[in-house]
């Protein structure tokens, strides 16, 4: 049987080195508000790392709440850094 999907709007993982992180979703319209750039239309993942640093990745991959610490992780590095509003 599949694991139900999480209900918090947010998951938290554990990187590699023992850092905390935050990973939330914005929808077309958050990211609307905020884009930095007109070609930016999709949603997005944001990441908030344990320096405060905050990331944000789009796509958004389907099954990121039910993706291991390692696999957000990855996703993480891969991420743009940025400053939110």
């Amino acid at each position: 049987m599949p694991e139900a999907e999480p209900r918090e709007p947010y998951r938290r993982f554990t990187d590699e080195r023992g850092g905390d992180w935050l990973v939330w979703r914005l929808s077309e319209e958050d990211v609307a508000e905020i884009r930095e750039a007109a070609s930016i239309e999709q949603a997005w993942l944001v990441f908030l790392g344990p320096d405060g640093e905050t990331r944000r990745l789009a796509p958004v991959p389907y099954d990121w709440r039910r993706m291991r610490d390692a696999q957000l992780s990855s996703l993480a590095a891969r991420a743009t850094p940025f400053r939110g509003r």
